[in-house]
């Protein structure tokens, strides 16, 4: 019912069934599944990605997921069992979910994209990021607009970081690549 209410795009209709037929004890995966592309179908991207979350812990990927993000990620890959293609998938969906919300993100509260004027700011309160792959980094951050500056960073290094996945185990690569440039342009604006 839920598939059938999804496909005619009545997603408050498939959503209800869906919460019916879900169950935290015996989990159907493909309902999840369809509950990820929902809330991507209504832009709900957080939900979505954690939908997608909850699918790779059930899929035995937490040692993925616990990988940090930093420039020895491809040699951490190596020393753990390649992933499957389903746990591929939802690495590269996961993605994509992360660009979706930074797309979201940038348009919503226009991002200035010069760090400058925000040390210049009156209402100066400093706070330390510990990011793994950068190790320190001091940012100035004073308004909403610029907490979610840092928050489109952090987003962008997640998507970088399952793409990356995906590319070391050749899960389509072109697209694979494309996105990667993509993260690569985005994460410009903050260099």
């Amino acid at each position: 019912k839920a598939l059938i209410a999804f496909n005619d795009k009545e997603y408050k209709k498939s959503l209800k069934f869906l919460g019916e037929n879900l169950n935290y004890l015996h989990v159907h995966i493909e309902s999840v599944e369809l509950l990820a592309q929902i809330h991507e179908k209504r832009k709900s991207f957080k939900k979505s990605i954690r939908a997608y979350y909850f699918l790779l812990k059930k899929t035995k990927a937490n040692r993925f997921i616990q990988l940090p993000p930093n420039e020895d990620l491809e040699q951490n890959l190596k020393k753990l069992k390649k992933p499957t293609s389903r746990q591929l998938n939802y690495f590269f969906k996961i993605s994509s979910q992360y660009l979706n919300y930074y797309d979201v993100i940038q348009e919503k509260y226009e991002i200035d994209d010069n760090i400058q004027k925000l040390k210049n700011d009156k209402k100066k309160r400093e706070i330390t990021i510990r990011l793994k792959e950068r190790g320190k980094t001091r940012i100035v951050i004073t308004t909403r607009e610029e907490k979610r500056k840092i928050l489109s960073f952090k987003i962008l290094i997640m998507a970088e970081k399952y793409l990356r996945i995906c590319k070391a185990n050749n899960f389509t690569p072109g697209i694979t690549s494309f996105m990667l440039g993509l993260v690569e342009k985005k994460r410009g604006n903050f260099h």
